[in-house]
C-alpha cells in the first residue's frame, strides 16, 4: 500500500515511544503524497537577488505599524538575501504644521546620510 512513498515525502505515525523505530516502518498520515505546486521554491538559504534592497514604509503618525505589509515583507526577504543588503525603515510623520514639514525634512535628510555610508551608496534625495 505504501510502496511508493519515499521517506522524504511528509508526515508519518509514531508514537512518541517508538521514536526509535526504523524509518522503512514508519506509517504516512495521508493516503498520497503531499504535492507543492509553484514556478520555482526556496529555501531560508536560498538568495534571490545581491543587490542591496530598501523598503522605506512611510506611516501616518496616527496609524499603529504592527502588522502590516512592508515589515512582514522586509523580515521575509532578509531570509534570501546576503546580510546587511536589505534595509527596512519605518518612517512616521506628521505633516500637519510647517514646523512638523520642516522636521520630517530634516529626519529624512539624516537617514539619507545614514544610508549613503552603508551599501545604499547611490541614494538622492529629491524634492
Amino acid at each position: 500500500m505504501y510502496d511508493s512513498y519515499s521517506l522524504s515525502q511528509g508526515f508519518y505515525k509514531c508514537g512518541a515511544s517508538n521514536v526509535s523505530v526504523s524509518p522503512d516502518k514508519w506509517v504516512p498520515i495521508f493516503d498520497k503524497p503531499i504535492k507543492f505546486t509553484g514556478d520555482y521554491q526556496l529555501s531560508a538559504r536560498s538568495q534571490v537577488i545581491t543587490s542591496p534592497l530598501l523598503i522605506l514604509h512611510f506611516c501616518l503618525f496616527s496609524i499603529n505599524p504592527l502588522g502590516l505589509p512592508p515589515a512582514l515583507i522586509a523580515e521575509y526577504l532578509k531570509q534570501f538575501l546576503p546580510p546587511g543588503t536589505c534595509q527596512f525603515h519605518l518612517i512616521h510623520f506628521d505633516l500637519s504644521t510647517d514646523e512638523l514639514v520642516k522636521e520630517h525634512h530634516r529626519r529624512m535628510a539624516l537617514l539619507l546620510k545614514e544610508l549613503q555610508l552603508s551599501v545604499f551608496t547611490k541614494l538622492k534625495l529629491k524634492y
